[in-house]
Formats: structure tokens, sequence, C-alpha cells
């Protein structure tokens, strides 16, 4: 119990200084992500969206939705590592011999599935929050009021369409680069962090489409598969990787960080 604990701990301090330090390319990866072929103003890169958030909304736009980020991100990446870690040592006994990448990729996946429960409510009211307009500026509160219990969890299958891939690539990555390059933490968590946010990124896209507040008179999309043909079909499938970028800038170095982080806990 006392591991377990630990390792939860550990787990949720790691991840809220992680998230910190780079929220502000959440932000933008959202804003990319959420604008489509209809609208008249359409950032043409992260550096132009950088600007163009900073010029019309001011630097605190930056870190709208920030609070539910950190309220989410510590029980998310608690219970992310400690399952990783709980299902390792299970998988290491059940199947000794097998290879350390294959065992991290069914327990990351497993951590993967795992976090979703603190991972959608969290996203869902950060989305919202970083999307709204200057005109219909509301607080966290008001928006998880608005949400209910049930809309908290809104697109939750495709948060686990995207988690549960994306966990257990980075954390396969992970091994094999501590196999390869020991004691240099924070740059394996780096670098495996790439190909698991690169190849994640179409779902992220859907998912935030879908979470998003939509405008008045736009029709919501029927389920996942829709919205991801809605995209392929009207923005072609360049849009699907909308804030890659962003997303690599900063889910690598966060995830580098939350690593060292919760090794030296």
């Amino acid at each position: 119990l006392a591991r377990i604990l630990q390792h939860f701990g550990g787990g949720g301090v790691a991840g809220a200084i992680g998230a910190a330090l780079v929220y502000p390319l959440d932000t933008i990866k959202t804003r990319m992500q959420a604008q489509n072929n209809d609208e008249e103003c359409k950032y043409k890169n992260e550096i132009d969206c950088f600007r163009k958030l900073v010029a019309d909304e001011g630097m605190g736009s930056l870190y709208s939705g920030l609070l539910p980020q950190l309220v989410g991100i510590a029980p998310e990446k608690a219970v992310k590592l400690t399952v990783n870690e709980l299902l390792l040592e299970l998988l290491e006994h059940v199947m000794p011999g097998t290879g350390l990448w294959f065992l991290e990729l069914i327990a990351g996946s497993g951590g993967g599935f795992s976090q979703v429960v603190f991972t959608n409510p969290m996203e869902i009211v950060k989305v919202r929050l970083q999307t709204q307009t200057t005109s219909n500026k509301r607080g966290f509160c008001e928006v998880i009021k608005e949400l209910g219990f049930r809309g908290l969890y809104h697109g939750a299958g495709v948060t686990l369409a995207r988690d549960i891939p994306s966990s257990g690539i980075f954390f396969a990555c992970y091994a094999i680069l501590c196999q390869l390059y020991p004691d240099q933490g924070f740059a394996d968590g780096f670098l495996a962090a790439i190909p698991a946010t690169v190849l994640s990124t179409p779902m992220d896209v859907v998912k935030t489409r879908l979470q998003m507040e939509l405008p008045d008179g736009q029709i919501p999309h029927e389920n996942a598969l829709a919205c991801l043909k809605s995209v392929w079909v009207a923005e072609g499938p360049r849009a699907l990787f909308k804030g890659s970028l962003a997303r690599v800038l900063r889910t690598s170095p966060q995830f580098g960080v939350t690593l060292v982080v919760y090794n030296f806990i």
C-alpha cells in the first residue's frame, strides 16, 4: 500500500509540474484544431496563432482552462503511472523472458485506459474554456454546471481511442530508449513522446471538434466516426494533424519533466 501511495503521489506532483510549464502550447494546439475551413480568420501556423492570441486576447488567453488542467492532471497522471507500474510488475511475473518494450506496450495501454475517468472531464472543460470567445467568457464552475455529470464524459470513446495507443506507444518507446541510452531520463521521455503524440493527433483533433462548444446554427457531429469522415472530406487528411507541432512541443517536454520528477520522487 505504501508503494502504491508513493507512486500515486509522485505521479500527481510530476504531472502537475509538467503540465503547468508547457500549458500555453496546449491552448495554441486546441485553437488550431478547433478552426475549420468555414471560418474567416484562420491561424496559419503555431506562431501565427500565438501572435494573434496575444494581440487580440492578451497573454492571459494562453492560460485559459489552466485550472481544470491542474485539478485533473494530478490524479490523471497518478493513476496512469501507478497502473502502468503495477501492470508491468504483474506482466513480468506472468510473462518472464518477454521483451520489456512489449510488456511496456501492454502496461502503458492499460495505464492510458485507466486515466480516462479523470482525463475526459478535465479535457472537455479545458477545451470549452480555451475555445470560448471574448464576448462569451465563462468560468470553470459555470462550464461544469452547464455540462452536468453526463456531459463531462461526452467524447469519452474518442479519448480512449487516443489515450490507449498513445500511452502504449510512449512507454514501449521509452523502454527501448532507456535501454539504449540509460540515465538520460528527460531526453528519453522527450523522444518517446514524439511518435506517441504524432500518431495520436488525428484522434485528438476529433476529440476537440466533438467537445468544443459549437457556434449557433452549426450541427454537431453524430459520433466520432462521422466527425473523422467530415474532417477528412471537407478539409483533407492534413487537417487531422492540425496542431501536431504544438502538441509535440507541449507533450514531449511535459513527459520528460513528468518522468524525471516521478523517478526523483
